[in-house]
């Protein structure tokens, strides 16, 4: 019983750090993809590569 109940407690702990990590993300903007596309893509633009179909 006691190894149930401490299962469920490292799993919960594990759950909650989870949902703060993204939460924390999610809040700061960290990791923003459209923002790191956006940059490359000007990036290619400015130095004059053509930029494929598959990539806009």
């Amino acid at each position: 019983m006691l190894a149930i109940i401490a299962a469920t407690l490292v799993l919960t702990t594990v759950v909650g750090g989870l949902i703060t990590a993204f939460w924390i993300e999610g809040r700061l903007g960290l990791h923003d993809p459209t923002s790191d596309r956006a940059m490359h893509l000007e990036l290619l633009i400015r130095l004059g590569s053509p930029v494929s179909a598959e990539s806009s």
